[in-house]
């Protein structure tokens, strides 16, 4: 009776990848590319639908986005209209139209809460 325990014990922890259920991917939070100064592009995503994009900690972009399907979403702004696609990693390609032309960056994932970069200080006397 201990031997058969033991088996079902061991299958379960093999198999517990999947059977698990994962929460769906949402496009949500601070994204960064993983590159060297100065290159590093930076997408914030914000729960009322907004986003802001800083390239070298720099506000260049900012819009609205759109879920579309699943995990396809569009970003929308005076510079742009464009797709992103969610991995599985919850990272996703973004083309990026630079000084040098366009590249291609992976943006991965920093966490669920979106970072805003603040270039300018108020000070009231």
């Amino acid at each position: 009776m201990g031997g058969i325990i033991v088996f079902i014990a061991l299958i379960v922890c093999f198999f517990r990848e999947y059977i698990t259920v994962k929460p769906p991917l949402k496009l949500i939070g601070t994204y960064q590319s993983e590159t060297d100064p100065p290159n590093i592009i930076m997408l914030s995503f914000f729960q009322n639908g907004t986003f802001e994009e800083y390239y070298n900690a720099s506000l260049v972009d900012s819009g609205t986005y759109l879920k579309e399907v699943d995990i396809v979403y569009t970003l929308h702004s005076d510079k742009k209209d464009e797709y992103i696609v969610l991995q599985d990693d919850d990272s996703f390609y973004y083309y990026y139209e630079g000084p040098k032309g366009l590249d291609i960056y992976l943006l991965k994932n920093l966490g669920k809460v979106p970072t805003r970069i603040l270039t300018e200080f108020y000070y009231s006397n």
